[in-house]
């Protein structure tokens, strides 16, 4: 494919969900993987061009499998016993062989304890059992994950029928933040992808979340809300270094500060593979 015959197909692709933006999902989600086999296939002659463009592509490439599909579950493998002075909740997994180049992948979490507002609106036997909430009114569940995660909120239903929306924040309330974000209030209505709705507040999913919320805000009838996680983002990265000391909490602040680089290691950048001592 010439550059020129791929501007025109990148314009009449790119521009036509935005024009036409009452398309469903999965049509918007057609446009999208059209794009990215495009962009698939011009990526390789632009190895001679500008930096500038070649980064620009990668970018769009990135972003719309991102939006599409997230991230790909962990490669790694389970080795070693949890660290408890560390945060990290997959210390005890390792990659064979990660390199700068990998590209981001994705674990589930499952939020370690709860607060809701109205005992009567939500039936949390349920998930305690088998991950499912039965919704009876109105009302906000609070979920605490127990650590800052990089990632993004989303859970499964069949029966969804209220108007509801999501929120995380780094702390006990719905996070507002400064000028910069692409959404500074971190509460918006879910994106609904198959029979799964995300929480989608900047095309990188990429947020800091320990508390993640489920507001209720109309109500017509009993659903069900499965599977709700935390599906938090990673570089392929090992810890070859380790700190050990007679205070505990030193010890705490020194993982708590690796793990602080690791949240930040993303997509496309030329980091390191290892977070030594």
């Amino acid at each position: 494919m010439s550059f020129y015959t791929f501007l025109s197909l990148f314009g009449r692709t790119i521009f036509t969900p935005f024009l036409l933006f009452t398309f469903s999902v999965e049509t918007q989600n057609f446009y999208n993987q059209a794009l990215i086999a495009m962009l698939k296939e011009l990526l390789p002659s632009l190895q001679g061009k500008k930096n500038v463009l070649l980064l620009l592509f990668s970018f769009i490439l990135f972003t719309l499998q991102a939006q599409i599909n997230g991230y790909p579950p962990i490669s790694a493998k389970k080795n070693g016993i949890v660290n408890p002075l560390s945060p990290d909740p997959i210390i005890n997994y390792t990659w064979a062989n990660p390199k700068a180049t990998d590209d981001l992948e994705s674990y589930p979490l499952q939020p370690l304890s709860w607060v809701i507002s109205n005992p009567a609106s939500f039936d949390m036997e349920g998930f305690k059992k088998n991950d499912v909430i039965a919704i009876n009114g109105l009302g906000i569940i609070r979920f605490d994950f127990g650590q800052t995660n990089a990632g993004w909120l989303e859970f499964e239903s069949d029966d969804l029928t209220d108007s509801i929306t999501m929120s995380i924040s780094e702390y006990n309330e719905p996070a507002i933040v400064m000028n910069g974000a692409v959404n500074r209030i971190k509460t918006l209505p879910p994106i609904k992808h198959g029979r799964t709705y995300r929480l989608e507040l900047n095309p990188e999913l990429y947020e800091g979340v320990r508390f993640g919320w489920i507001n209720v805000v109309s109500h017509r009838q009993t659903w069900h809300m499965k599977n709700f996680r935390l599906v938090c983002q990673t570089k392929p990265v090992n810890y070859r270094g380790s700190f050990s000391c007679s205070d505990p909490e030193l010890t705490r602040i020194w993982y708590t500060g690796a793990y602080t680089v690791k949240l930040n290691l993303l997509h496309a950048r030329a980091e390191a593979s290892t977070i030594s001592s």
